[in-house]
C-alpha cells in the first residue's frame, strides 16, 4: 500500500439515494465505448457561458428521447502543461489534427510588464473551458491567475488570489462575469476583518472584468466529518446549467489516518452564492477528480481512499452522480479488485455508464500506473493502458469529436500526451503520441481545454 505525503497532497486535488457499491472486475472484455458527453469541441466562435454548440447532433452526442443534455461550456483547443515541478512550460494543441501548434508558449523564465509573480513549477488549469475561451494557468505555488493570449503567447493579466496566505488555488469557474477559485488551504491565523477575505477554505469570487474580490463562499460547514476535526477542501470546480459544482477533498490539517471524512460534491447557485444542493458518497473519501457527463446529466467523482489506513481500497471508488431525469441512478465501482487505489484526478467521463479511471502506482515504479474503463452499468472494469512507472499518468481528456481520448504521461525520460482511439467497440486503441514539450524536454503534467 503506498503513502502519500501531505507536500504532495497540496498540489492536488451527496444528501443523494444511498449507492450501490460493488468492486470492481477486471476483464479482458471489450464495451462499446461510442461516446455520448464529454467537454464539446467548438470552432473557436466565442460562447456565453453554458451554452450548447450548435455542431454536435451526431454520433451519439445529442440526447435520448425525452431528454435534454446539460449545456456544457464550447472548447476550442487543447493546453498542456509541461512541469517538473520546479519550472513550467506551457504547450498548445491543435484539438482536429493534434498538431503542437506553440511548444514553450509561455514558462517559468517568461517576463512581461502584466507578471507580478514568475509562474512556478506548481501549475494547474481550469477543469472546463472558459467563457470565450480564455486561457488561464492557476499557480497554486504563488496563488495567482495568469491570463495568456492563445494566438501571441502574451500575458494579458494576472491577478493574485492568495490573499496574505498559502491559499494553494486549485481551479476556476466563470460565470455571470464572475470568477469562482477554489482555494484548498484553510488560513488558521486570519484576521478579524471579513473584508480581508483571508479564511480560505472557501470559493473566492473575483470580478472578472476588474479583478477586484468582490467576496467569498465560505464552505467550512460543509467538510464531512472523521474522529478528528476536516477541513473541506474544495478541489475541483464545474459548470452545467448555470450552476456550479464543486467536489470537497475532506481531509483534516495533518492528513492523519482519523482525518479523512467521506465525499461529498456541492451544487452552488451562482445567483444567490450558496449551497443549493448536497450530493454525499459516504463509502468514499479522499474524493478530488470531477467529471461530467453532458447526456443523460450527471457527474463522476474519484475517490484515492485513505492511504493513511491499512485498507486504503475499502474506500477507493468512483461513483457516478445523476444531476437530471432521465439519468441513470446513483452508482459507486469499488478499487478493490484493480488491484490498486485509484488515481486522485485521473477522469473523463465517456457518458453516463462509463468512465477512464487510472489506479495510482508506487514511486518505485511497480506497480505502474494503469488506465481502466469502467462501466457501471456491468459493474467492471476493463484495463487498456499501463503507464511507465508511478505517479506519471494525472490527467485525462476526450475529445467527442475525433473520437479520441488524450492522456497526460508526466514520464521525464518520455514525456508525451498519449493518444487512443475510442472510434470502436472495445477497448481504447493506442494512436500516434503527442510530443508537447519537444523544446523543454519537460514531463507533460496536464493536458485541458480552452
Amino acid at each position: 500500500m503506498r503513502v502519500l505525503s501531505a507536500a504532495f497532497l497540496s498540489v492536488l486535488t451527496l444528501t443523494a439515494c444511498a449507492s450501490d457499491d460493488k468492486p470492481i472486475q477486471t476483464d479482458g472484455g471489450g464495451a462499446d465505448l461510442k461516446l455520448s458527453d464529454a467537454s464539446i469541441v467548438g470552432d473557436g466562435a466565442t460562447q456565453t457561458d453554458g451554452a450548447a454548440h450548435d455542431g454536435l447532433s451526431g454520433d451519439g452526442l445529442t440526447a435520448d428521447a425525452g431528454t435534454q443534455p446539460l449545456q456544457l461550456p464550447v472548447a476550442i483547443g487543447l493546453v498542456a502543461i509541461n512541469s517538473d515541478y520546479q519550472t513550467s512550460s506551457l504547450a498548445l494543441i491543435d484539438a482536429k489534427t493534434n498538431a503542437v501548434t506553440k511548444d514553450d508558449c509561455v514558462n517559468s523564465g517568461t517576463t512581461s510588464p502584466q507578471l507580478t509573480a514568475a509562474l512556478s513549477g506548481d501549475l494547474a488549469l481550469p477543469s472546463q473551458p472558459l467563457p470565450g475561451n480564455k486561457l488561464v494557468i492557476i499557480d497554486r505555488k504563488n496563488a495567482t491567475l495568469t491570463w495568456v493570449n492563445p494566438q501571441s503567447c502574451a500575458v494579458d493579466r494576472q491577478i493574485n488570489v492568495g490573499t496574505g496566505f498559502a491559499a494553494n488555488p486549485q481551479d476556476l469557474v466563470v460565470v455571470n462575469g464572475k470568477i469562482y477559485v477554489a482555494r484548498l488551504e484553510k488560513n488558521t491565523k486570519p484576521t478579524a476583518d471579513p473584508k480581508d477575505y483571508d479564511d480560505g477554505s472557501d470559493l473566492l469570487i473575483v470580478d472578472d472584468k476588474t479583478g477586484s474580490i468582490d467576496g467569498r463562499i465560505d464552505l467550512s460547514s460543509y467538510a464531512t466529518t472523521a474522529a478528528k476535526p476536516v477541513w473541506p477542501r474544495p478541489s475541483r470546480l464545474l459548470v452545467a446549467n448555470g450552476k456550479i459544482y464543486v467536489s470537497l477533498n475532506n481531509l483534516g490539517p495533518n492528513y492523519a489516518a482519523d482525518e479523512f471524512g467521506h465525499g461529498r460534491v456541492l451544487e452552488i447557485d451562482p445567483g444567490t452564492n450558496t449551497v443549493s444542493k448536497t450530493f454525499d458518497l459516504p463509502s468514499l473519501s479522499n474524493c478530488v477528480g470531477l467529471s461530467v457527463s453532458a447526456q443523460p446529466g450527471g457527474l463522476v467523482l474519484v475517490c484515492n481512499g485513505n492511504f493513511m489506513a491499512a485498507k486504503q481500497l475499502d474506500d477507493s471508488g468512483v461513483a457516478w452522480i445523476p444531476l437530471q431525469a432521465g439519468a441513470p441512478p446513483q452508482k459507486v465501482v469499488l478499487a478493490k479488485a484493480a488491484g490498486g487505489p485509484l488515481g486522485f484526478s485521473l477522469i473523463s467521463t465517456l457518458g453516463p455508464d462509463k468512465t477512464v479511471v487510472s489506479t495510482a502506482g508506487d514511486f518505485s515504479g511497480t506497480p505502474p500506473d494503469r488506465l481502466f474503463v469502467v462501466d457501471f452499468a456491468r459493474d467492471k472494469a476493463t484495463h487498456f493502458f499501463d503507464g511507465t512507472g508511478g505517479f506519471v499518468l494525472q490527467s485525462a481528456v476526450v475529445n467527442p469529436l475525433t473520437q479520441q481520448l488524450y492522456v497526460a504521461q508526466a514520464d521525464a525520460k518520455t514525456p508525451l500526451v498519449k493518444v487512443f482511439d475510442l472510434s470502436k467497440a472495445g477497448q481504447p486503441v493506442v494512436g500516434a503520441d503527442i510530443k508537447a514539450s519537444a523544446k523543454t524536454g519537460l514531463p507533460t503534467q496536464l493536458i485541458g481545454w480552452y
